[in-house]
């Protein structure tokens, strides 16, 4: 009878460590899976930080070299040679877009003025 009692008690006690190290496993499975969810998101951060900085200056990069080819097309042609053709012919293109009255040219909002008598 003893024997038996002391078999059920190992078997308790065989259970309860195989639940403790479930526990300690789910546990340690669980740290681990939130550590590397952090590292993850950590190297996910630098890599947009430096995808940021390479698309910026990839674009400016783009955008000089836009201008330069616009720079060195009309050098070659030899109606925008002269200056002042050059400036008429910048003017007209700024005016017919539109974007001569909207960048460079302000036009003072109206005010209502108070009378006072």
């Amino acid at each position: 009878m003893q024997q038996k009692i002391i078999e059920k008690i190992r078997n308790i006690q065989k259970d309860t460590q195989q639940i403790k190290d479930t526990e300690l496993k789910y546990h340690l499975r669980s740290e681990l899976s939130s550590l590397q969810s952090m590292v993850q998101h950590s190297i996910k951060r630098e890599f947009s930080y430096f995808r940021h900085i390479t698309l910026t200056i990839s674009g400016a990069t783009g955008v000089i070299l836009f201008w330069r080819g616009i720079y060195e097309l009309s050098s070659q042609n030899t109606f925008l040679k002269d200056p002042h053709l050059s400036l008429v012919t910048g003017l007209t293109i700024l005016a017919i877009t539109g974007l001569l009255s909207k960048e460079f040219i302000t036009v003072p909002a109206k005010t209502q003025h108070s009378q006072t008598t």
